[in-house]
């Protein structure tokens, strides 16, 4: 609870507030801070500011200001400021207050004695007394305020005093004799002596050395008394001898709170209340001065106020050798006693002295019993006749410990946790102990260690820094001086500016030190993708680095082997960590767990070779473990080879390095002329392509021919069918090929292998009456179906026996667990193509599905390549050899390389601007989305809230296109996008040209079809219910006056040969850019002699601007495999939803 906030009771709500006001309106001005004492000016409603003082004491707040509110009786506004106001700065730190306000004296508080005591020196002086002033707040014990050093000081349990001797009874009666009505006046001297008594209780009682001084007088009748001397101000020092007044200067310059007021009241301080003039409080006296004062023989000592002065015992000085302290440990005097030790404490000095001595000890020493002297200081001892010098400096808590308990007991149980205790102290009484608890001191420079811990909920990894010293460690804020070496029995002494130098390493390398807890010790934290870096950097800088308890080996060289079995390649790899080794298989399973380590075989653990696994690592799961290898099929030669390829010095058997040798043999694919029953001519890239799907067959794996939209695709792989027809022997059996296709290219292989290869016997298996000529398919070269029919008779159509399955459009298998995929592989064929102008359309992981087909096992389990996919993200050597190993079974050539004399295609965007109206609507459905969508992802996340934010994002491109998508009521509303397509459109039309207008919005293309018939443009409409596409085609393609062909961009973006069109207009854009290429394609093809200029109509600020930004962002790794997009919509991101909304 903030301090302010504690002291509500205390303060009146009125003085409250006003004193808040003045915190706030900066009128409180801080003149003087030297902790634990504060001094402010506040400026009130007077021209001059108020002096407030505050003073943190222990428990206590000391607070005082010289206002007239204050001096009445009252805690005031100015107190209240200066409070709050230090709470800010952070000179108060938070605390509980239990008291209230106690030591109230306002008649000492003076506007000019305040002022005084804030301009006094003396005032930055450290002090421990208990002096107050003012009023006090308190505090609790368990959240201490601002302290000030404490003094050393120790006191006895069980102090002894010899009693004062009795007065004659004649001298205490001798009043009786003076004369009646005249008193016995004290005897007129020029100078009297000072007696000085040591308060042995108030010494103990304020942790100060208190020392009271009184002045002898001698009264007329002869009677001696004394009377408490001030030692304050200029008349304190009126009549006294000079050695006195020497001494109460010593006084005044020892104890801070002595001659600072001159307006003394009542006999006693200003600064600290309870003290009375005559005594001084001295926090550590030097042995000189105590000597000095024993020297006067004037020096006594009391137990308690109250005792006679003069009666009371002196002291002298002891010259004697300096004591200091001893501990001694005796075990059990037999087998049936406690199995302990017992410690105890003794004064010890070399003798020569006439001390009293206790215990047998050492004969050229004196011992004296902890309890006997009646006071300890950390440099003076006083017995009861005696002073003398002492050192036991940092040993005061053992004395204090031991005069009160006079010993205590150490189990044989607990040594180990006793030697961290006792020698982690830098300075050590003398000590008499056994060996078994005697260690040696050494000095060793510290070895840093980092202690990993968990991953946070902030991706952060936090670490706890620790130091070695030998065999031993102590944590970054351990106060001890010394680290204890149990196994060594040695105590090192510590290294502080060492142990900061190795931490600002930390801090330099970007690490922040922090806090779990207020009662934690510091850690630092770094990114969890900065471990590794950090790890290596620290091991090479002489950094024991630790995780689970284990330290962490850095990585080093490397072997890799191969063994060659019947069909099989075993790849075996070796890993050196700091001189332990690691075999493959493990670091992929440590890899696969998620770990950055390896548990090696000695218990430690080897920091991953993240640069190796990230750039080979996914290559090397493709295969499958076994007996401490990992075993690659005969198929997955390409993928081993492509791993090895940066690996020289890889040790490889005899069998795999003649494959290689046969590998690099081969020169390369050679192109084939189709045979002379081709009815047609194949380009030279198309002559290239069918030697590429000979090379395929004759090797017996699958390819995927991925040649760029308008190559002919279907054309060579025809040719190639035509080339397997011509060279069947008559002797071997007939086996149809089956082409798998979608239904609106079925008309289209029809027509092209009538016109191209017209000797070979195409059996079209499709429709309600496909069942009929199912024997029939035995007697033909092709069956061409589709993928619906496929699944539906997968279970008869898996038992022919086929010579080569072809997939068109083969992107229909992208998803492994599609039906579609799954009865793709149920097929029985000798060879597999697949034919697809964009394999990735939305990540690379779809691969895995097509070459599952092409060639099974060839890249392994599904889960190791999709591992692979998202691993290879950004790293350029991974993707090479991934390139590399799949490279021969793809073949891809774009218009740009192989049609140079295809016509320029020109893209553009045209911009349009939504209608008031539009953009009302517009702007309404994103505020409303934006709001909803951010509730939804703040309670649930973004990856739980993908179905809210596509139907936002659908919702908002709808807008941006026309108001019926929305409201089918608003669909004679008009539209912005509209108008300029039309307008586009009745320009192109009238000029001759033929128009393709794509969207994925069947409704906005019936809009568009009903302004064309407005209008009466003739035009062809084609989307997914299409019956009779080819003739839907063929009217377009054929009929002059059918100037517009309106699509949708699903079911006519592929496939189709349109290139009587030379404009294209899409109509909204699609978040896979892939897509929208293809539609453009349908016009510019191969066949088109006109340039083809294609327009995107966007809809300006709104969803479909940022579409287009994120697509040029947003390129995906799979371009650098076989050159196509990803789909923005899987990838997005918060931010990127936060631009869509912008």
């Amino acid at each position: 609870m903030p301090v302010a906030a504690n002291l509500t009771r205390q303060f009146s709500a009125a003085v409250r507030s006003k004193g808040d006001s003045y915190a706030r309106d900066g009128l409180v001005t801080f003149t003087s801070v030297k902790l634990p004492r504060i001094g402010c000016e506040v400026q009130g409603s007077l021209d001059e500011p108020y002096n407030v003082f505050l003073k943190l004491s222990g428990k206590s707040l000391e607070v005082a200001c010289d206002c007239p509110h204050y001096l009445d009786g009252s805690l005031c506004k100015h107190i209240w400021a200066s409070i709050v106001k230090a709470e800010q700065r952070g000179y108060i730190r938070t605390q509980q207050f239990t008291k209230g306000v106690v030591d109230f004296d306002h008649e000492v508080i003076t506007a000019a004695n305040l002022a005084e005591f804030m301009g006094d020196d003396r005032f930055d002086e450290e002090d421990g007394d208990e002096d107050s002033f003012g009023q006090r707040i308190d505090f609790d014990d368990d959240e201490p305020g601002v302290s000030g050093p404490q003094p050393r000081y120790l006191s006895s349990a069980d102090l002894r005093s010899t009693p004062p001797a009795r007065a004659d009874w004649k001298s205490q009666l001798s009043f009786l004799r003076s004369p009646a009505g005249d008193p016995a006046l004290p005897h007129e001297r020029e100078t009297s002596p000072l007696e000085y008594v040591i308060n042995i209780g108030r010494s103990v009682s304020t942790s100060a050395l208190v020392v009271e001084a009184y002045r002898r007088q001698t009264h007329a009748n002869g009677t001696v008394m004394v009377a408490p001397a001030s030692l304050n101000g200029a008349a304190g020092l009126n009549g006294l001898e000079e050695v006195d007044r020497r001494f109460v200067s010593r006084f005044r310059a020892l104890d801070p709170s002595l001659d600072r007021n001159p307006y003394q009241q009542s006999g006693y301080n200003f600064y600290s209340y309870n003290t009375p003039q005559n005594t001084a409080q001295i926090l550590s006296p030097e042995p000189s001065f105590a000597r000095d004062l024993c020297e006067t023989g004037r020096l006594h000592w009391i137990l308690n106020t109250g005792v006679p002065v003069l009666t009371a015992p002196l002291l002298r000085w002891d010259s004697g050798a300096q004591y200091r302290l001893r501990l001694s440990a005796s075990g059990p005097r037999n087998k049936t006693a406690r199995q302990e030790w017992t410690i105890q404490g003794q004064l010890v000095r070399a003798r020569g002295d006439a001390a009293p001595t206790t215990g047998d000890g050492n004969k050229d020493e004196a011992a004296i019993d902890l309890k006997t002297p009646v006071l300890i200081m950390d440099r003076i001892v006083i017995f009861e006749d005696r002073v003398a010098e002492i050192d036991i400096g940092s040993q005061a808590g053992w004395v204090k410990l031991l005069r009160r308990d006079g010993q205590f007991a150490v189990p044989f149980a607990d040594r180990d946790s006793f030697l961290d205790l006792l020698w982690s102290g830098k300075e050590l009484p003398d000590l008499d102990f056994p060996p078994e608890l005697v260690l040696t001191r050494g000095s060793v420079a510290p070895r840093p260690r980092l202690v990993l811990g968990p991953v946070t909920a902030s991706q952060k990894v936090t670490a706890a820094v620790r130091f070695d010293y030998g065999e031993g460690s102590v944590s970054l804020t351990d106060p001890a001086p010394a680290c204890v070496s149990r196994t060594e029995q040695t105590a090192y002494d510590r290294e502080p500016s060492a142990e900061r130098g190795h931490l600002r390493d930390l801090l330099t390398l970007g690490m922040e030190l922090t806090r779990r807890s207020a009662d934690d010790d510091p850690h630092v934290s770094m990114p969890r993708r900065d471990v590794a870096g950090h790890v290596l950097h620290l091991a090479e800088s002489g950094w024991t680095v630790v995780a689970d308890g284990r330290a962490i080996r850095r990585p080093g060289s490397f072997q890799l082997s191969v063994r060659s079995g019947v069909d099989w390649f075993d790849l075996e790899g070796t890993f050196d960590f700091d001189g332990v080794t690691a075999r493959l298989p493990a670091l992929l399973r440590a890899v696969e767990s998620g770990s950055k380590y390896v548990l090696l075989d000695d218990g430690s653990q080897g920091l991953l070779p993240e640069e190796w696994l990230k750039k080979y690592g996914g290559l090397s799961r493709l295969g499958e473990t076994s007996d401490g290898a990992i075993r690659f099929r005969s198929s997955q030669a390409m993928l081993l080879d492509a791993l090895l390829s940066a690996q020289p010095e890889a040790d490889l058997d005899k069998a795999f390095r003649a494959y290689r040798k046969r590998l690099r043999a081969f020169d390369g694919v050679r192109s084939k002329s189709a045979p002379k029953s081709f009815q047609g001519t194949l380009r030279d890239y198309q002559k290239q392509g069918l030697g590429w799907l000979r090379f395929l067959r004759e090797f017996r794996v699958g390819g995927c021919l991925a040649d760029d939209m308008g190559l002919g695709k279907t054309i060579q792989v025809l040719a190639h069918l035509e080339s397997i027809r011509v060279s069947r022997k008559e002797s071997e059996p007939r086996k149809p090929s089956l082409a798998v296709v979608p239904k609106s290219l079925v008309f289209n292989w029809q027509d092209e292998a009538a016109r191209f290869t017209p000797h070979l016997k195409v059996v079209a298996y499709h429709g309600i009456e496909r069942h009929e000529g199912f024997e029939a398919m035995a007697e033909a070269d092709l069956i061409v179906t589709t993928y619906g029919t496929l699944r539906r008779d997968i279970e008869k159509l898996k038992e022919v026996d086929l010579d080569t399955v072809i997939l068109d459009e083969a992107q229909a298998i992208k998803n492994a667990n599609s039906n579609s995929a799954k009865a793709c592989l149920l097929l029985k064929s000798d060879h597999r193509l697949a034919m697809t102008g964009t394999p990735i359309e939305n990540h690379l992981g779809e691969l895995w599905s097509l070459f599952e087909f092409l060639n099974p096992g060839m890249l392994g389990r599904s889960t190791a390549f999709h591992a692979l996919s998202r691993s290879t993200d950004g790293d350029p050597t991974a993707l090479t050899l991934l390139a590399r190993a799949i490279g021969p079974y793809i073949l891809r050539r774009t218009k740009a390389q192989v049609l140079t004399e295809l016509p320029e295609k020109t893209e553009q965007t045209l911009y349009v601007d939504l209608s008031p109206k539009e953009r009302k609507l517009y702007n309404e459905l994103r505020n409303h989305y934006r709001a909803s969508l951010s509730d939804t992802i703040e309670t649930e996340g973004l990856a739980k809230s993908k179905i809210h934010v596509l139907e936002a994002l659908l919702r908002l491109r709808q807008a941006a296109c026309h108001p019926g998508l929305i409201d089918a009521a608003r669909g004679k509303d008009g539209s912005a996008k509209l108008e300029a397509l039309l307008e586009q459109v009745e320009e192109a039309a009238a000029e001759g040209h033929k128009i393709l207008v794509f969207s994925q919005f069947t409704t906005l293309l019936a809009l568009v079809e009903r302004a064309l018939k407005t209008r009466k443009i003739p035009y062809e409409y084609l989307d997914g219910k299409t019956a009779n596409r080819k003739a839907r085609v063929s009217r377009f393609q054929s009929e002059e006056e059918c100037r517009v062909f309106l699509i949708s961009l699903k079911a006519g973006g592929h496939g189709l040969n349109l290139t009587a069109a030379d404009y294209v207009f899409i109509l909204d854009p699609w978040w896979n850019p892939a897509v929208e290429a293809q539609a453009i394609d349908r016009a510019h093809r191969m066949g088109q002699t006109r340039s083809v200029f294609a327009y995107r109509i966007i809809a300006r600020d709104t969803v479909e601007e940022k579409v287009l930004e994120l697509q040029k962002q947003k390129r995906d790794l799979a371009e650098a495999i076989i050159s196509e997009n990803e789909s923005l919509i899987r990838k997005l991101t918060a931010d990127d939803l936060q631009m869509l909304l912008s």
